[in-house]
């Protein structure tokens, strides 16, 4: 009988480096080269799947996106690599869908022209002016009413409909606070991290009798229109909602309050409401269009990803489920590996 040989630590070094370039080369032989012959690209296919800080990167943001869930939605637990309710893809579009086309939809001053190239310029809400500096907003050369909003973030958004209202100093230290901030990062919403920070002015939509224009949000699965949320406000400032399915029918669902139908009438350019979104939609698995109804005009107010951050519940519960089934993800639990050991959680506004 031989005597048995123990190798030593450089020999088990070189074993385990050698196993290691094994794993990687299969990995890329199953992952990344099918990727790129289908096109796709493969810009952070040279990073090391073993980089402890990327690793670290990515479990931070699941633990993050998976608490904040279980919080809002009273302690049930998500469903992230094989997500079935609209809340849970919610999640899984905000930890690894990745899409550089989102850092452009999420830029709300980018966007106009996304949405020029597609329906043309004549939906787009007038422009007033465009700056980083919030000591350098024009007050006294703005004539209300307009609209002040960040480009970089959600609900940042001053409303001026005189000028006696406005209070240039508190106006001033609010828009620095919202510009000193990442609103991507704070909310776990990726599409927002990469876009400059920057402020803008649009024109205040109002009808001919000063009242604002209905709200209607278009929820589009696979490029259609599957059902529309529209916000009605009062004379009192009070704002009303209701869902409606594409047929114009009262859904019996809602989020936060509950639906007023009666107050919610059917559009009169309804059919063209739809084409405009559905034109805007196209090629994306989810996407929500708001629309701006003023009866004589319809504007494109955005074009949103994130919808409520997916952290709102339904009420009642299954309508989470029904939404979810609109929601077609195509091979989810696949693509959350790929992008977990390919890339960065990032987005890169000049990625191809």
């Amino acid at each position: 009988m031989g005597k048995l040989e123990i190798p030593n630590s450089t020999s088990i070094s070189m074993l385990l480096n050698d196993t290691v370039r094994s794993f990687k080369t299969m990995l890329k032989a199953r992952y990344v080269e099918p990727a790129a012959a289908r096109g796709a690209s493969t810009v952070n296919a040279s990073y090391d799947v073993f980089n402890p800080a990327r690793i670290y990167e990515w479990r931070a943001a699941m633990r993050r996106v998976r608490a904040i869930y279980i919080e809002k939605h009273k302690g049930r637990k998500p469903r992230l690599l094989r997500p079935d309710r609209f809340t849970e893809k919610m999640q899984w579009r905000k930890l690894f869908d990745l899409n550089p086309v989102y850092a452009v939809l999420s830029d709300k001053l980018a966007v106009r022209d996304f949405i020029a190239e597609r329906v043309g310029g004549d939906v787009l809400i007038p422009l007033l002016w465009v700056g980083t500096d919030p000591d350098a907003v024009p007050f006294d050369a703005l004539d209300p009413p307009y609209v002040i909003k960040s480009t970089h973030a959600s609900r940042q958004v001053l409303l001026v409909r005189q000028r006696a209202d406005v209070d240039t100093g508190a106006a001033v230290a609010m828009f620095k606070d919202w510009l000193a901030s990442c609103y991507g990062t704070l909310h776990n919403e990726p599409g927002y991290v990469p876009v400059p920070r920057r402020l803008m002015v649009e024109r205040m939509l109002l009808g001919t009798d000063g009242s604002s224009p209905l709200e209607h949000r278009l929820f589009l699965f696979d490029g259609r229109v599957r059902f529309v949320q529209t916000t009605v406000a009062d004379e009192d400032g009070f704002h009303h909602r209701a869902f409606h399915d594409r047929e114009w029918r009262p859904l019996d669902w809602y989020l936060k309050t509950p639906n007023q139908p009666e107050l919610c009438p059917r559009p009169k350019r309804y059919e063209e409401i739809i084409a405009l979104a559905e034109c805007l939609g196209k090629g994306f698995d989810h996407l929500r269009v708001d629309i701006y109804d003023g009866h004589d005009s319809i504007w494109v107010g955005e074009l949103t990803l994130y919808s409520w951050g997916g952290l709102s519940p339904f009420t009642p519960d299954q309508a989470d489920k029904l939404v979810g089934s609109y929601w077609s993800l195509q091979r989810p639990a696949r693509r959350a590996l790929y992008a977990m050991l390919w890339q960065w959680r990032e987005i890169r506004a000049n990625s191809p």
